[in-house]
């Protein structure tokens, strides 16, 4: 396990993720009456530990960076603007033109705008970046310590000011992800095949103890099953944390190419749903979404690779100043 999670393994889970998003958000807007509400249900569900497989990922990618970069320089701080936030920018501007209306009409509006309030995933995701140039950057070997406490105390902060429980279930697997990463490094050779499975099937019989906690207390969503979900999700993370070095270095071109254009789709999947689906009634609802989540990925992973040659030309231009 000396070379960790590659990059190939990294772009298919991520592409497994956003389809695992995908499925869940359409399972909820679902409009008409399925003839299966219970498995309906059960998909509507699966969001969060989508999101575990991003936070995850980005958490271990970001601290390997780090090592390899030798620490928090200017381009480290760059790479991550164009990575995540500058397509994001470009996408809500599209949106705002799209939709005709300007979240920047007032201040609320800009910081809503300039925070990625109206997408939650992006708004933690910028917070947890943030928190790991910070702490890397200052901190020395308070550094990982200090991010867990900071993490924890934003995640309570989102609880308490009303937020859904959604905004935070997933929020450790960034900091499990860098720990990982960390650990990989150090302790390389207790990254063996046996131990990795030892702790991929204890967490999954965690998750499922916690699974049927949660549900004795009314099931996913709501406060009083809370603290059994997010045990649940904190030992699914652990899961897909250690089952990722168990998957084989092999590109799933399709997966891949998904993968990428994660953030795109994500960005974009709400809208283009709501201007699709509704022009395919006559398809029915199965058909109709199927087709919907088609256009949808093949729209973003488009756009994405026209930003792609942009943002390598940005950062060829900055290598040579």
């Amino acid at each position: 396990m000396e070379n960790g999670i590659s990059r190939n393994v990294s772009g298919y889970l991520r592409g497994l993720a956003i389809l695992i998003v995908l499925a869940s958000h359409y399972a909820e807007w679902m409009y008409v009456e399925p003839a299966f509400p219970l498995i309906r249900h059960c998909i509507g569900t699966w969001g969060p530990p989508g999101v575990d497989i991003f936070f995850l990922l980005s958490g271990y990618g970001l601290y390997k960076s780090y090592k390899q970069s030798g620490g928090i320089d200017k381009e480290f701080v760059i790479k991550r603007l164009l990575a995540v936030y500058l397509p994001y920018l470009c996408l809500a501007l599209m949106l705002c033109v799209y939709h005709g209306d300007l979240f920047f009409k007032d201040f609320d509006g800009m910081v809503e705008f300039f925070t990625a309030g109206e997408f939650w995933f992006l708004n933690v995701m910028l917070v947890m970046y943030l928190m790991f140039i910070v702490c890397f950057a200052f901190c020395g070997k308070a550094a990982f310590p200090l991010m867990l406490a900071l993490s924890i105390v934003h995640s309570i902060w989102l609880h308490l000011s009303g937020h859904m429980d959604f905004w935070t279930l997933s929020n450790h697997s960034f900091v499990l992800g860098s720990a990982a990463a960390a650990a990989e490094i150090r302790y390389h050779k207790l990254f063996t095949r046996r131990n990795l499975l030892i702790v991929t099937f204890a967490a999954l019989a965690g998750a499922v103890v916690a699974f049927f906690v949660m549900q004795s207390k009314g099931g996913s969503g709501i406060d009083e099953s809370y603290e059994a979900e997010l045990v649940m999700n904190v030992f699914i993370s652990i899961a897909v944390m250690a089952g990722a070095y168990l998957l084989p270095d092999i590109r799933l071109r399709l997966l891949g190419m998904i993968g990428e254009a994660s953030l795109f789709i994500y960005v974009l999947h709400t809208t283009m749903f709501y201007a699709i689906i509704f022009k395919l009634e006559k398809l029915g609802y199965t058909l109709g979404t199927a087709i919907t989540g088609v256009i949808t990925m093949t729209t973003a992973v488009l756009l994405f690779k026209l930003y792609s040659v942009f943002s390598k030309y940005i950062l060829t231009r900055i290598k040579k100043k």
